[in-house]
């Protein structure tokens, strides 16, 4: 996205639910793969909810930091109830 050129890409699943191959990736910098899972996607989702799109990905609800948050959280709930 950046047009930088980078001796490390990383692949950037368009869909986490969807294949890991073909036209659900995207081959990126890595800064670039934090910025489309930690901004682009929840900020795609929520414009595309705003304009009447039903039935979004999942995984696009929220960034990639507040689901490790949040399975964070449950993990320790989980472990502090046994």
């Amino acid at each position: 996205m950046c047009g930088h050129q980078v001796m490390v890409s990383q692949k950037a699943h368009i869909l986490t639910e969807g294949p890991k191959k073909g036209a659900n990736l995207l081959i990126l910098c890595p800064s670039c793969h934090t910025i489309f899972d930690t901004h682009i996607k929840p900020k795609e989702n929520q414009a595309l909810l705003d304009a009447g799109v039903e039935n979004m990905p999942k995984s696009w609800e929220k960034s990639i930091y507040q689901q490790a948050a949040e399975a964070s959280k449950l993990a320790r709930t989980k472990s502090s109830s046994t």
